[in-house]
């Protein structure tokens, strides 16, 4: 954010309603996480930022988000489960399988997002045969 050539990344922070942004749930995630909110403070209301911490531990869960509000108190903050099956296939350059990840994305989603939720197409009731 801070050089010229990211000039449409800081306008689309500047007009958004909503910010996602997405960190590793440890150290080095977490200095990044705050790094950037640096940078991005001057481009948008805080409380418009939601942090969704990937491959969280239940263990950790109360440091990160601890950590996480000490520096963005206005934040929300969720978390995505562990599943070694997203690195495996980030590697293999597949889809991930349905699992603990993808279902946490899906209801990360629906909660926070419930307008993206797409429509289900309408089923015609089958016709029967009259004998």
């Amino acid at each position: 954010l801070p050089s010229g050539r990211h000039q449409v990344a800081r306008r689309m922070l500047e007009i958004a309603d909503r910010v996602l942004v997405v960190t590793d749930s440890n150290p080095v995630g977490l200095q990044r996480l705050t790094r950037w909110m640096w940078y991005a403070s001057t481009l948008l209301d805080p409380g418009v930022v939601q942090v969704v911490c990937n491959h969280s531990s239940p263990q950790t869960r109360a440091d990160v988000e601890r950590e996480v509000l000490r520096t963005l108190t206005h934040s929300a903050i969720d978390h995505l489960p562990t599943d070694g099956r997203v690195r495996a296939a980030a590697w293999a350059l597949e889809l991930i399988a349905s699992g603990p990840y993808t279902r946490g994305v899906a209801t990360l989603v629906d909660q926070r997002f419930p307008e993206t939720r797409p429509q289900r197409p309408r089923r015609f009731a089958r016709l029967r045969r009259a004998s």
